[in-house]
């Protein structure tokens, strides 16, 4: 017997166990773990070990401890008062005494108490200081948060940046966008389900799959970022890329499923030919990314940031495979007919037979037409 065919009778036969075993699973990675991820991964992640520029990073810090990568810069500007104006003197060195309080600072170093003419602009109006931190890459980046708390309320315009602060903004854009891309992509794609599927039952298959496959993603990164840099941006394409297998799998699994039971077959007979077939496909496309990340992953490794999200990739693909092997299989044994309830439109009649509908009459005009086609899509492509 077919191995994949046997991996499905064992699957409804231990339907409930497996559901088990993966509620546990879920509810570890959810429950305890994925809430601690964003507190391990990091911003940045840009720079490569050995390159010019971290060289270069690397000689301003040990030589003049003015690394671009722990100096945040405080830009102050006024276009009223000239720099010695006594009131915007006493604000600036007050703040900046703030500034030197916070954890983590080691120096704070302005205009007033050095002098320097290189930190005011020509027509007087601006004038920078330079906050150096002291700390790892995390450490610096919290830093900003407090360095702007420090300077809410001042009377002239403000503002910290730096690659410290450009680091720290893009963490907080990045959870931002990725809260933002669930409020609009989800409700689109529970719609598309719902067309697809045409059943309520049917089309939460998909969701279902994807959210076990995040949950437990974003649970396993934090040991992994716990002891290794972890990009935040892993988080971003972890969610994408997990709802959207979820998906895929369940499409290729659910319909083929639907169709061994429109032919008669019971539950499991159902279930293992679905597994012969729709779960050999899936089980080669998930091993095709499985691999293809794991090299990005190993090759360039020196960059934190493309590490990061093809660990991420790598990782929700290897979830959302072994889900769609057990879980998913183990679904459908336990929901049996019951896949079909909760209708919100009828079902597509069937084709009379293999040889009719529009999928099969597409793919012979391609394959009699094969070059014209091959040309098509080079040009479209080019």
């Amino acid at each position: 017997m077919d191995r994949f065919a046997q991996l499905g009778y064992v699957m409804v036969r231990f339907r409930w166990i497996v559901l088990v075993i993966w509620l546990v699973i879920v509810g570890v990675t959810g429950g305890v773990l994925s809430p601690l991820t964003s507190d391990v991964v990091k911003g940045g992640g840009f720079t490569i070990d050995g390159s010019e520029s971290f060289k270069a990073a690397q000689i301003l810090e040990e030589d003049f401890n003015a690394s671009t990568s722990s100096n945040a810069i405080v830009v102050i500007r006024d276009t009223e008062r000239d720099v010695l104006d006594s009131d915007l003197r006493a604000e600036v060195e007050e703040r900046m005494a703030r500034l030197a309080e916070v954890p983590h600072v080691a120096s704070v170093v302005h205009f007033y108490a050095t002098g320097l003419p290189e930190l005011v602009s020509e027509d007087r109006s601006t004038q920078i200081a330079v906050v150096t931190v002291e700390g790892d890459e995390g450490e610096v980046q919290e830093s900003v948060g407090e360095l702007r708390e420090q300077l809410e309320g001042m009377s002239t315009e403000h503002y910290v940046t730096g690659l410290p602060a450009i680091n720290y903004d893009t963490e907080i854009t990045s959870e931002e966008d990725l809260r933002r891309s669930e409020v609009f992509t989800i409700p689109i794609v529970v719609l598309l389900l719902l067309i697809i599927f045409r059943t309520i039952i049917s089309a939460a298959i998909p969701l279902f799959l994807g959210g076990v496959s995040v949950i437990t993603t974003l649970g396993l990164l934090y040991p992994i970022g716990a002891v290794s840099d972890v990009s935040i941006f892993a988080l971003n394409v972890a969610s994408m890329i997990g709802l959207g297998l979820g998906i895929d799998f369940s499409l290729i699994v659910v319909n083929r499923y639907r169709e061994e039971r429109a032919n008669g077959f019971g539950t499991a007979d159902a279930v293992a030919r679905t597994m012969a077939t729709a779960g050999r496909s899936i089980t080669y496309s998930g091993i095709t990314v499985i691999l293809a990340m794991g090299v990005l992953t190993l090759l360039l490794r020196d960059v934190m940031i493309v590490r990061s999200i093809s660990l991420g990739v790598m990782l929700v693909a290897v979830v959302a495979l072994l889900a769609g092997l057990t879980l998913l299989p183990a679904v459908l044994g336990l929901l049996q007919h019951r896949l079909e309830w909760l209708p919100i439109m009828p079902r597509r009649k069937k084709a009379a037979s293999e040889t009719e509908g529009i999928w099969y009459r597409y793919s012979h005009a391609i394959m009699n037409r094969a070059g014209v086609w091959l040309l098509v899509s080079l040009v479209i492509l080019f």
